[in-house]
């Protein structure tokens, strides 16, 4: 795949090419989206959404549009690891988990350029909301 020009990404509504092959501790700070190769007609894709800072992401795990949990963890390669999750709804008593070592493995996931849906920016936004309490 050939890397878009930023003005032609703009006209696309796509970000520009980021090198696809980088693993996750090397990228840039900011919105990352990954979508598992395999998935099936009754779960769809399992997607990612999430925001880097450094080692820490806080991100959407999207199993199907019925099935999301937010997390909070740390890079390590390409994995995120010691992640801590919450089921919605978000609320000061929901179910808090804390998962120690690897909770998923990026080198299994396809990293997407494109822009972010709005429905995906804004459960995004929720889980920011909800680690930042």
């Amino acid at each position: 795949m050939n890397a878009l020009t930023p003005l032609v990404a703009l006209l696309l509504g796509v970000q520009p090419s980021q090198n696809p092959a980088l693993g996750l501790f090397e990228l840039p700070d900011g919105e990352h989206y990954y979508v598992e190769p395999i998935s099936s007609e009754l779960t769809g894709d399992r997607t990612l959404f999430l925001q880097k800072w450094g080692r820490i992401v806080v991100g959407v795990d999207t199993i199907s549009s019925f099935n999301s949990t937010c997390f909070k963890g740390f890079v390590e390669a390409d994995a995120i690891v010691n992640a801590t999750r919450v089921l919605p709804p978000y609320t000061p008593n929901a179910e808090w988990t804390y998962q120690p070592g690897e909770m998923t493995n990026l080198s299994n996931y396809d990293r997407r350029i494109e822009a972010i849906a709005a429905t995906d920016r804004a459960a995004l936004d929720i889980c920011l909301e909800v680690f930042a309490r």
